[in-house]
C-alpha cells in the first residue's frame, strides 16, 4: 500500500512543461467543475423563468429565456479553461492569448445578449405601430435597428482591440476623419434618411392619409428611409423625397374631424325675387339631407357681373376625402335638380347683341346716339 501510495505521489509530483501533474489535474478539475455550475446555472434560470412565463402575460420573460438559451458551451469552455489555468504557471504570451480569446467569446455573447434586447424592442415597437397604422412600413425601424447592430458590434471589436493592446485612439481618430469625409460625400442621403426620422417621430401623416404639399397631393402608400410615395388622385405613383417633404407645408385631411366647405353659384338677374328668397332655405335642406353633412349658412351674397351670387358653407363630418367628393357631389345634383325643378338656370357669361332695326336700350347720355350701329351687353 505504501508502494503505491508512494508511486502516485510521484506521478503527481512529476513535472511537465514547468507544471505538475498534479496542477493539470486540478486545472482538468476546475474547468469541468465551472462547465457543469455554469450549465445547471443555465438549467435553473430557464426552468424558473419558464414557470414565470406562464404566469404572467408579456413578453419580457420570454426575452429573457431567449438570451439564457442562446448561451452556448463555448462561453462555458473557455470561462471555466480560463478559471483553471489559473493554478498553471504557463508563458506569459500563452496566458495572454486564452485571455484575449475568453474576453472575444464573453465580447460576443454580451454584444448578442444586447443585439436580441434591441431586436425584441423594436418589434414590439413595429407590431404597436402595425396595430396603429394599416400598411405601415417598418423598413425606417429596421434600418435602425441594423445602425444599432453595427454600433454594437464596432464597440465590441474596439474593446477587444483595446485589451489585445493596439492604439485605439488611432483608429477612432481615422474612422473620424473616415466617417466626415462619407458624411459628406452622402450629405443628401443623410438628409433624407433623418428628415424621415423626423416624419417618424413627429408623425405629419401615416400610411393611408391623404395629403396635400406645396406642389403635389395624393394618399400615402408607403413611407421609406429616403422616400415617401403617394398615389396621385389620376392614379399616378408620386415618389417625393423625405427632406422635400418636411420642408414643405403639408395639409393632411385626415388628421381633421370635419372639413369646412365653402362654394358658391350664380344665378341670372331674371330670377324672380319669390324663387331667390326660398334658395338659401332649399340649400340648407339639402345639406341636412346628407348624412355626413351638418350646414353652416347659406346667404344671398352679392351682385356679380354675371347674376346674383350664393354663397353655401357646411361642415363634412368626416376626415375621408373621398366621403367629401361623394357629399359635395350629392349637393350640387341636387341644388341643380332643385332649381331647375322651379323653372330657374343657373347664370353663365352671355352676351346680348343689339343692332339699328331693333330698340336698343338707352340712357339720357347715349339719346344722342341711338340711331348709330351700337353692340351692347348686358347680363344674362
Amino acid at each position: 500500500m505504501e508502494t503505491l501510495t508512494a508511486s502516485v505521489n510521484t506521478v503527481l509530483e512529476s513535472t511537465y512543461v514547468g507544471n505538475t501533474v498534479q496542477d493539470y489535474i486540478i486545472t482538468v478539475g476546475i474547468v469541468l467543475l465551472a462547465i457543469l455550475l455554469l450549465y445547471i446555472l443555465r438549467q435553473q434560470v430557464i426552468y424558473r423563468l419558464e414557470n414565470l412565463t406562464l404566469r404572467t402575460s408579456n413578453n419580457f420573460d420570454d426575452l429573457i429565456i431567449k438570451v439564457v438559451r442562446s448561451y452556448g458551451w463555448p462561453l462555458y469552455v473557455f470561462v471555466g479553461l480560463y478559471a483553471g489555468i489559473q493554478v498553471l504557471s504557463i508563458p506569459d504570451f500563452l496566458e495572454e492569448a486564452v485571455r484575449i480569446v475568453v474576453l472575444v467569446v464573453v465580447v460576443y455573447y454580451i454584444v448578442r445578449t444586447l443585439q436580441q434586447i434591441v431586436e425584441f424592442a423594436f418589434f414590439q415597437v413595429i407590431q404597436a405601430r402595425l396595430e396603429e397604422e394599416e400598411g405601415f412600413d417598418p423598413s425606417i425601424l429596421k434600418f435602425f435597428e441594423r445602425v444599432i447592430d453595427v454600433i454594437l458590434w464596432t464597440i465590441g471589436v474596439l474593446i477587444v482591440l483595446e485589451n489585445a493592446g493596439f492604439e485605439v485612439g488611432a483608429v477612432l481618430g481615422g474612422l473620424g476623419i473616415g466617417g466626415v469625409a462619407l458624411a459628406f460625400a452622402l450629405q443628401s442621403v443623410l438628409s433624407d434618411i433623418f428628415a424621415s426620422v423626423s416624419i417618424f417621430f413627429d408623425r405629419p401623416f401615416q400610411t393611408g392619409d391623404f395629403i396635400e404639399t406645396e406642389e403635389d397631393m395624393g394618399t400615402v402608400e408607403q413611407i421609406g428611409i429616403r422616400s415617401t410615395r403617394l398615389e396621385s388622385l389620376r392614379g399616378e405613383m408620386l415618389i417625393i423625397a423625405n427632406k422635400d417633404l418636411v420642408q414643405s407645408r403639408i395639409l393632411n385631411y385626415n388628421k381633421v374631424d370635419s372639413r369646412r366647405i365653402s362654394f358658391s353659384f350664380l344665378l341670372p338677374y331674371e330670377t324672380p325675387n319669390e324663387t331667390l328668397r326660398k334658395i338659401p332655405q332649399w340649400v340648407t335642406e339639402i345639406i341636412e339631407a346628407e348624412e355626413k353633412a351638418e350646414p353652416d349658412r347659406a346667404t344671398f351674397d352679392s351682385f356679380e357681373d354675371w347674376g346674383l351670387k350664393f354663397t353655401v358653407v357646411y361642415h363634412v363630418k368626416s376626415e375621408d376625402y373621398t366621403v367629401y367628393m361623394e357629399t359635395q357631389q350629392n349637393i350640387n345634383l341636387s341644388i341643380k335638380e332643385k332649381v331647375e325643378k322651379h323653372g330657374a338656370q343657373f347664370a353663365f357669361p352671355t352676351y346680348r347683341t343689339y343692332n339699328s332695326e331693333e330698340e336698343v336700350p338707352q340712357d339720357d347720355s347715349a339719346s344722342a346716339d341711338s340711331s348709330s350701329n351700337t353692340e351692347n351687353t348686358e347680363n344674362a
